[in-house]
């Protein structure tokens, strides 16, 4: 039987490869990919003029993505002023004499202006001239950017409770990822199971893990288009018997699983002496079972050691042997490679 632990790591790995969700990220480019939203049209770069993003005439646009439900209505976060719908300038948000507003959506990103650089935690959308009839232009560090920085961030908490069939769980590590890289870690549940993140908005996996349980991945978990998202997540205890004699939790094999029964497969070791010998090792696995005979871990039936004579014949003049020590069902071995050739 297939592992849940197993297939949900390997859950993890697909999110790593096909997730089209990242955190806020911004750029200047002549057309915007699929996925991303056009926040402003741009005459050019630097010096630019720009137009609402309606306008559709100038040849490059500030792009952005990685934000469930990024958009630019109303209900966002004011990021600039334009004098016109049109071949405008630009000034800060806070100003109040150009009559275009310009927002980010959703409701959770916040922007500011920040001379230099954006602060870590932001990204930056543009560049401007200055705070108020101002021309756009790259973010900093670029060969055409301007002092002024146009930094914005989306942040989202993420919260919930851990239970298994009995009830809360304390001690539960609680992980936020995206892709195969870790954003957040709530180390260990509480007596009520709680916990509780602040976070980039963004689609991630959340991982719960606790000692003898099994691994519990809930995947795609959007975050930002409300400011608290709860996700509980339910836990099932692995040391419990499967009818290949493993335990859910794991692959190897376990004695007291002998006779266990489910859905008419049960767990049969072939004898008292094959149950001792095979306790805890891999599925799979060989071992000895006596002097003379081997059996193949859990369920397999005891049977002579087979040797087999190697020749090798090699018609030319070169013949080289490498020898390394491997695992071979739980043992190690020595494998020689044989090349030859001329």
């Amino acid at each position: 039987m297939k592992k849940p632990y197993l297939l949900m790591l390997f859950l993890i790995f697909l999110v790593s490869l096909f997730s089209s969700s990242a955190l806020l990220t911004c750029d200047i480019k002549g057309v915007c990919d699929s996925g991303e939203v056009e926040m402003l049209e741009l005459t050019a770069t630097p010096n630019a003029h720009v137009a609402d993003p309606s306008f559709d005439s100038y040849p490059y646009s500030i792009c952005c993505s990685g934000v469930p439900g990024l958009g630019t209505d109303n209900s966002g976060e004011t990021f600039l002023r334009l004098s016109g719908p049109n071949n405008a300038h630009v000034e800060i948000s806070t100003n109040n004499n150009y009559p275009v507003l310009v927002n980010i959506s959703p409701s959770q990103v916040s922007c500011n202006y920040r001379s230099g650089s954006c602060a870590s935690d932001y990204t930056c959308l543009a560049s401007i001239s200055s705070s108020t009839n101002a021309v756009v232009g790259e973010c900093d560090p670029g060969p055409f950017d301007y002092d002024t920085q146009v930094c914005c961030k989306c942040d989202a908490t993420i919260k919930g409770y851990v239970s298994d069939e009995e009830g809360f769980l304390d001690g539960v590590k609680v992980e936020l990822f995206y892709g195969l890289n870790m954003i957040a870690e709530y180390p260990s549940t509480a007596a009520g199971g709680y916990y509780e993140m602040d976070v980039p908005c963004g689609t991630y996996s959340l991982v719960a893990s606790k000692e003898d349980y099994v691994v519990s991945t809930v995947t795609d978990v959007s975050l930002g288009l409300t400011a608290e998202t709860e996700i509980n997540i339910t836990m099932t205890y692995g040391l419990v018997c499967e009818a290949d004699c493993t335990y859910l939790l794991d692959d190897r094999c376990h004695e007291e699983c002998d006779g266990f029964t489910d859905g008419g497969d049960s767990c049969q070791f072939y004898d008292n002496i094959a149950k001792t010998k095979c306790d805890l090792a891999q599925s799979g696995w060989q071992v000895e079972y006596d002097s003379d005979n081997i059996v193949r871990c859990c369920e397999g039936t005891p049977g002579a050691v087979t040797q087999i004579d190697t020749v090798i014949n090699c018609p030319y003049k070169n013949l080289v042997k490498f020898y390394r020590i491997v695992t071979y069902q739980g043992k190690p071995i020595k494998m020689v490679t044989v090349v030859c050739g001329d």
